[in-house]
């Protein structure tokens, strides 16, 4: 406040957000460099996902109450490998499931540098329609991430 100055903020997509188990790029499935990634389309299917929920607030069950219980349900995905091109990243490799009529990223699978599942990311939706706050939006709603760890057997929620 006495200099009257801005304070620089440093980006580094590789940090750990918050101090928990996912990466400042990890935001919305990928928030990272495009051009430090290998990009490469797999292709299209069906995929059972979290659905829309029909509230406003999400429950989670399962294994250490980690899943959103919200009905599953088929959506139409495209599926995009990211591989970082810096031997020195956390990941060797990730893959986005992306909703073909959203365009957004429905979850993520994180592999380690030998190929091992390591991290799973839900995104939960919520259908407008079912929230009085936001009935006239059109569109669904963000309602949380859910961040799977199964190295460390810990996850991150926010909702």
């Amino acid at each position: 406040p006495q200099t009257r100055r801005t304070r620089k903020v440093v980006y580094n997509p590789l940090e750990a957000t918050f101090g928990l188990n996912f990466l400042t790029e990890d935001h919305s499935g990928f928030g990272g460099y495009i051009h430090a990634h290998t990009w490469r389309y797999l292709g299209e299917q069906v995929a059972l996902v979290p659905g829309f929920l029909r509230g406003t607030r999400p429950t989670f069950g399962g294994k250490n109450n980690w899943y959103p219980m919200i009905p599953w349900e088929l959506r139409n995905v495209v599926i995009v490998e990211v591989t970082p091109k810096d031997s020195g990243h956390p990941y060797g490799k990730r893959r986005l499931y992306i909703d073909q009529q959203l365009f957004a990223v429905l979850y993520a699978l994180v592999y380690d540098h030998d190929g091992a599942h390591w991290r799973t990311l839900f995104h939960g939706f919520a259908n407008p329609t079912f929230d009085p706050e936001n009935a006239d939006v059109g569109v669904p709603l963000i309602v949380g991430n859910i961040w799977i760890d199964y190295h460390t057997n810990n996850a991150s929620i926010w909702i």
